[in-house]
């Protein structure tokens, strides 16, 4: 047998021990996908967090398994086939043929080979980050139904953190073998499978840590390791895309072989001294020449790296010093534990070093603000300070209109409820005497303090009335939250005190809503303008008739008293002259007659004539005298 023939055989032999093995990794990674998967996702018995997550890792090697058992089976076959074709080309050594054996259309093995070889890489790795991105779609999901409140917490911590452990340790050692045995060229496909366990064997110590913690009654690491954890996975995802688009379209040779695309990120932590020797290469390939064979780099490994070793060390030792800052309180902890309740006083503190102790330190003193329901904008859509602010124009972000009850619905269904826009700034800051509640009760504070304000509002607004909340209500919706959202924070527990609820706006809704409203105020202001005048006419009215009234009445009343009072003393003075004229008759009429003359005849000329003259002849002037001297004045007016 010749050395050829040793060579396919031996070939043979080893396509198949890494079938083999292929096949072994995916029924092992298909069975850990499967228990992360359902134990974590789906019954929830170890917590959907990082353990979940591990699922798409092993998902993913499974799928690069199952392609290096197929490359496995057809490399064997394509060398038992170039074998038959090499013990057929020396038969016909003698013999004249019309056909090469190359040619023959019985030997196809190999053509599949070169084939799965050539497409496959291609379509196993877009298949993996369609894997991957469906993984991570359907762990943010799940998530975002905890909220902020986080994933469920392990119902076994002990079960679940040996699990944890086995999977991790058998998967990094298998993973690392993996790829040692990679360095033969049958065994390449099983390099990308061994990164993949690899890293799910980290995914499953990052789900061990909250477990450990959690048996040691230290809850709340399974939302920040899970989101470590999310995070690694997506890095890995995004590489694997660019790494597939830039070796689908990057030019090569055609006796160079396509390489696997497993993800370059991960192939930096299979081998030992994997990272230094891919920044050699780099650095070689950067200036053209091999730079790691000049002295100048190697005094530079020889000095500089360990400096860093030791810069990193002095940096580790100063974690052992700790400030607590004026304003601020500090809860010591060792090994996510508390070590006292009482909070640690401004100051400086030492502790063992970063991550044995750690001091979390507390801002007390200084007010912490949310707003319930819009946030009032200062600046406009150019940039510049809004100075004036009218509730008809868009002037802020994230309206939640509040339901709130018309008193004046006057049995309207339709009318008996409104819709009100409101911006609510609640101030509050932490309460000395409840820190341990606010530093480790919940994670974030911020956003239960607005949801329990928003409740408490919704509520509150719902018993008011509308038009009593736009006006003179405004101080006491402020009191009322104010109290109501304090009881709920301190019935939760968050460690807080409320220290103010302020009311800077409110409105109805803009859209749709704020023409009507304003034709409403309108209208109700010139109702009101024209009862105004209603009045105004009434009261006019009723003052000129009351007038008109006691003018009339004291008109009869002088005509009453002028009637009686002339009447009577006509009489006394008729009766007066009766009995002048009894006792003297000739005399009265003398009397009666000179005074006619005197006060009735006053004006006119008078001529005085005897009456005993038989015969006078009289000449009268007639004439108007035209203008009067001394002897026409009569002096007794002068006295």
């Amino acid at each position: 047998m010749t050395m050829e023939t040793k060579n396919y055989s031996a070939s043979s032999r080893r396509s198949g021990l890494a079938m083999k093995l292929a096949v072994f990794s995916a029924v092992y990674s298909l069975a850990v996908a499967l228990l992360a998967g359902f134990s974590g996702g789906v019954y929830d018995w170890a917590g959907y967090g990082a353990y979940g997550l591990g699922a798409i890792p092993f998902a993913v090697a499974t799928l690069f398994a199952v392609a290096a058992a197929v490359y496995g089976m057809l490399a064997g076959s394509a060398s038992e086939e170039e074998y038959e074709k090499e013990l057929l080309r020396k038969r016909k050594e003698n013999t004249q043929s019309l056909l090469d054996v190359a040619e023959d259309v019985r030997f196809t093995a190999g053509r599949t080979f070169r084939n799965y070889v050539k497409y496959a890489p291609s379509f196993f790795s877009l298949l993996a980050f369609v894997l991957m991105v469906l993984g991570l779609w359907i762990a943010w999901s799940v998530a975002a139904t905890f909220g902020e409140a986080g994933p469920a917490l392990p119902k076994e911590p002990v079960a679940v953190s040996f699990v944890c452990v086995v999977i991790a340790v058998f998967s990094l050692f298998f993973g690392a073998f993996l790829a040692g045995q990679s360095r033969v060229s049958e065994f390449r496909w099983l390099r990308p499978v061994g990164a993949w366990m690899v890293a799910g064997a980290v995914i499953f110590l990052l789900a061990l840590v909250p477990s450990v913690a959690l048996r040691w009654d230290n809850a709340g690491l399974e939302m920040p390791f899970a989101k470590i954890a999310f995070v690694l996975i997506a890095v890995i995802a995004v590489e694997q895309l660019f790494t597939f688009i830039t070796e689908f379209y990057r030019p090569r040779t055609q006796l160079e072989d396509r390489p696997v695309h497993e993800s370059r990120l991960l192939a930096l932590f299979i081998e030992p001294g994997s990272v230094a020797k891919n920044i050699t290469d780099a650095l070689d390939y950067q200036f053209g020449f091999k730079i790691s064979g000049t002295s100048l780099y190697q005094m530079f490994c020889k000095v500089a790296i360990p400096a860093i070793g030791a810069w990193l060390l002095i940096l580790w030792i100063f974690t052992c010093v700790a400030e607590v800052g004026p304003g601020e309180l500090g809860l010591k902890t060792r090994f996510g534990a508390l070590v006292d309740k009482t909070p640690l006083l401004p100051g400086v503190y030492l502790k063992l070093p970063w991550p044995c102790e750690n001091i979390q330190r507390i801002e007390v003193d200084t007010p912490q603000t949310v707003t319930i329901g819009a946030v009032i904008k200062s600046k406009n859509e150019a940039g510049k300070p809004i100075r004036t602010i009218l509730w008809n124009n868009e002037h802020s972000s994230g309206e939640n209109p509040f339901l709130v009850a018309n008193r004046d619905s006057s049995g309207d269904i339709g009318g008996a409820v409104s819709m009100l826009n409101a911006s609510l700034p609640v101030t509050f800051k932490v309460n000395h005497e409840k820190i341990l509640d606010y530093a480790f009760g919940f994670e974030n504070i911020k956003g239960y303090v607005l949801d329990i304000g928003t409740r408490q509002a919704t509520i509150y607004f719902a018993s008011t009335d509308f038009m009593n909340d736009l006006s003179v209500g405004r101080l006491e919706i402020t009191r009322k939250l104010r109290e109501q959202i304090q009881q709920a924070v301190d019935k939760r527990g968050l460690g807080v005190t409320i220290l103010n609820v302020d009311l800077l706006d409110t409105h109805p809704p803009l859209q749709d809503v704020a023409p009507a409203f304003q034709k409403v105020f309108v209208a109700e202001e010139e109702m009101a303008t024209a009862v105004i005048k209603a009045e105004a006419y009434k009261t006019k009215t009723l003052a000129a008739s009351e007038i008109e009234t006691i003018e009339l009445v004291q008109q009869a009343e002088a005509y009453k008293f002028n009637a009686t009072t002339v009447s009577s003393a006509e009489a006394r003075r008729f009766s007066s002259q009766l009995a002048a004229y009894r006792g003297m008759p000739e005399m009265f009429k003398l009397r009666t007659y000179l005074s006619f003359l005197e006060n009735d005849c006053a004006p006119l000329r008078k001529y005085i004539i005897s009456a005993s003259i038989p015969t006078q002849i009289l000449e009268l002037n007639a004439e108007e005298k035209p203008r009067t001297d001394l002897t026409d004045t009569d002096l007794g007016d002068l006295k």
